[in-house]
């Protein structure tokens, strides 16, 4: 079953691929094996599909004209004109390639710059320091398998997020969000035996013969020759037995899920909804090279061609695309059931046979006003649209449209400036009878050069020399510059704190900081705005994954200088239920790692013990390295961390270590334990592998024998609070004689 693999511009990375055939929901329906897609219903889909683009082609040219501007501004291209002829922006360069008189006029008015992209970037960087986590609840708070289940579901979309590049793909999102009215994120499965393979063992059926003896008394089956009941002599017969043996295994791909993130440019949404089921319908344009495409369905390729015509309608409205010769437009199109009453109450019959084929939704693929592809499919499932909360429909404003009359002023400030600065080199005139200008134009300039002059009679030589100055630098344009500036500050979110810009003031640590956080405070809303739209887009992603997979799944974790396998148990998603699931969304804002030092370095400046326990226990090591900006550094018990990790590894599978305590951090490798018994995964291995978890009680036993027996200290305040900081270990390698 093909599915498009949608890439805006350029070609498909991954051409066809296998999508699970799940009864219940995805029963395939293409060209070629669906006999009840006849080709009238295919023309009703097709009528329904230009029916919306249509009523929608107004709105949406209108849309498509600023986003495509936003587009230019962005990468630097503004100095542009809308010609309503291309339907496309058009430089400077192209006015001037057709009207060359006009180069006069327009000399000097290219140079630009950028603060569109500037502030955009500036609040892209803020907004993406961190990817918002998810919480996946248990339906029963008080049912430990919901609780496994819900802990299973969040481990998948740490997973998730792994295979997807989590960090860039919301850095994409919020610069889509910044150019464009929302974001649109799109799911799908992929299967690939890169992503591994599970064996499901095969089994054949085999017959074999063999002779029973039947009691002609009893009629019963006889163990032997003889009825041990009537002392009858059995009667033989033969009879065949069919037994299940195995027969090899199935290689079956696993698959992963993809996320894409698309904008309005590509995807078509009613504009006046507020939710995405409410549209009815989505559609999702993309250029594809007619290779590519034809390869994908070849069954059908004669029916594909580059042909510009064939794709008018959204090639005149959507030319920031490619329309290169062998490119194709392609779009997939989902569609809700009850849009098929779009076709009015006398298609009643058609209208029935489509729902019946598609309860949950259509999804088809039309090129060249053709369907070659169609199968069963809701359309919220794979799709999932940001909702502003400053918008009355999704079609929100996009964050960065406020600075686009900034930066047209911007430019013509600077265009202004320079043609000052050109125009402001003075003419001199002259008398000519005193200067031949003809010979000292032939003469090559030299320091200490003699020239001949006529003076007139009681005049010097400097009243027959005038000198002109026709423009002057006015101070207003800095002035109106910085105002500009301020203005764009305010108007886009992009305060010079957030990126540590100057400020002004006393500029200290405390005033900064705060300088920040209120500037941090105006972009709540967008933050706030995407995090709920990624909790729901990992919600949906999440389920899929844990449907489609084949057995137990798991990742590697760094952990120090060690590395550890988390798992995600089939068997606990299935045993448990999971009830809501919502964005872990804080107050406070991501923060970057130069203020999590800060904030490390403040709590040790504290000195408190509890606090001080927590940053100096084993297990947040390598965490503080990294923090504090030396992952390189040597951390004293990190190697003893490290080795407790692989000796619990060593005695789950059956092997028995024995401490050493000549070389062993005694404390360390306790901490170490203590912390893996009461972890997921040493919860799991309490159920699943007692005899593992008992031997791992007793290793950590043999670790307490170890320790000298408490002593009496003399650094408890008379408060009766011990001011130091807890022991771990970095010490012991000196006293042990341990080579760090």
């Amino acid at each position: 079953m093909a599915v498009m693999n949608p890439e805006s511009d350029s070609p498909l990375n991954d051409p066809i691929l296998e999508v699970p055939d799940v009864e219940e929901l995805e029963q395939p329906v293409t060209q070629e094996e669906a006999t009840d897609l006849t080709e009238e219903l295919k023309g009703l889909i097709k009528d329904i599909v230009n029916q919306v683009e249509i009523q929608e082609s107004n709105h949406r040219s209108g849309q498509l004209q600023l986003l495509k501007k936003l587009d230019n501004f962005w990468h630097g291209i503004q100095r542009i004109f809308w010609s309503a002829s291309s339907k496309e922006w058009i430089t400077i360069d192209g006015v001037l390639s057709t009207n060359p008189e006009l180069s006069e006029e327009f000399e000097g008015t290219d140079t630009i710059v950028n603060i569109y992209k500037a502030h955009g970037e500036s609040v892209i960087s803020a907004l993406s320091q961190s990817i918002p986590s998810v919480k996946f609840f248990p339906a029963d708070a008080d049912n430990p398998a919901d609780i496994l289940a819900a802990k299973g579901y969040s481990r998948i979309a740490d997973l998730v997020q792994k295979h997807n590049k989590a960090q860039i793909l919301y850095t994409q999102a919020l610069f889509t969000l910044w150019n464009q009215n929302f974001v649109a994120a799109f799911h799908y499965p992929v299967e690939d035996e890169k992503f591994g393979v599970f064996e499901k063992p095969k089994t054949k059926e085999v017959t074999s013969t063999s002779q029973v003896f039947i009691c002609p008394s009893c009629g019963n089956d006889l163990p032997g020759p003889i009825c041990e009941d009537c002392q009858a002599q059995g009667i033989p017969e033969e009879r065949e037995e069919t037994t299940q043996e195995p027969d090899g295994v199935d290689r079956i791909p696993k698959s992963r899920q993809v996320i894409k993130i698309y904008g309005p440019l590509n995807v078509l949404i009613r504009h006046n909804i507020t939710e995405v089921e409410d549209s009815g319908i989505l559609i999702l344009y993309t250029e594809q090279d007619v290779a590519k495409v034809r390869s994908m369905y070849f069954e059908a390729a004669d029916k594909i061609s580059d042909d510009l015509q064939d794709d008018s309608y959204y090639r005149a409205l959507a030319g920031s695309l490619s329309t290169s010769e062998g490119q194709v437009t392609v779009k997939q199109v989902w569609l809700e059931p009850w849009m098929f009453w779009r076709l009015g109450d006398q298609r009643r019959k058609e209208i029935a046979q489509l729902v019946n084929l598609y309860p949950d939704g259509c999804y088809v693929v039309i090129i060249n006003d053709e369907i070659f592809e169609a199968h069963n499919e809701k359309l919220a499932d794979r799709w999932t649209v940001t909702k502003s909360p400053l918008s009355r429909n999704i079609h929100a404003d996009p964050i960065g449209e406020t600075l686009i009359s900034l930066q047209e002023t911007r430019n013509d400030l600077y265009a202004l400036a320079i043609d000052t600065v050109r125009h402001g080199i003075p003419e001199t005139f002259f008398d000519a009878e005193i200067l031949n200008a003809t010979k000292y134009s032939e003469i090559e300039a030299k320091p200490g050069l003699l020239f001949p002059v006529k003076k007139r009679p009681g005049q010097s030589i400097g009243d027959s020399f005038h000198q002109l100055r026709t423009a002057t630098f006015s101070k207003e344009l800095d002035q109106f510059g910085s105002r500009i500036d301020s203005d764009a500050q305010f108007l886009s979110g992009a305060s010079p704190t957030i990126y540590g810009g100057d400020v002004g003031g006393s500029q200290t640590a405390k005033e900064y900081e705060t300088r920040r956080s209120q500037a941090l405070q105006r972009l709540q809303v967008h933050w706030k705005t995407l995090t709920y739209w990624w909790a729901e887009l990992m919600s949906k992603v999440v389920v899929d994954f844990s449907k489609s997979m084949l057995e137990d799944e798991k990742f590697v974790q760094a952990k120090g200088n060690s590395f550890m396998n988390v798992w995600i148990r089939k068997s606990e998603l299935e045993a448990g239920t999971i009830g809501q699931i919502e964005p872990d969304v804080s107050d406070q804002f991501p923060i970057s790692m130069n203020q999590k030092k800060d904030l490390l370095v403040q709590i040790l400046t504290l000195n408190n013990d509890y606090l001080n326990s927590v940053v100096y226990h084993p297990e947040n090591a390598t965490l503080v390295a990294q923090v504090l900006g030396f992952p390189e550094i040597f951390v004293p018990g990190d190697e003893d961390r490290s080795k407790q990790l692989n000796e619990i590894n060593a005695i789950l599978n059956g092997s028995m270590v024995e401490p050493e305590p000549l070389v062993d951090n005694s404390i360390v490798h306790i901490e170490v334990t203590k912390a893996w018994l009461n972890s997921d995964a040493g919860q799991y291995a309490k159920i699943n592998n007692p005899q593992g978890y008992q031997m791992i009680v007793q290793h950590l036993q043999a670790h307490l024998m170890t320790m000298p027996p408490p002593t009496p200290t003399d650094e408890t305040s008379d408060s009766g609070q011990n001011n130091s900081k807890p022991d771990t270990g970095q010490d012991k390698g000196v006293a042990d004689g341990n080579i760090n």
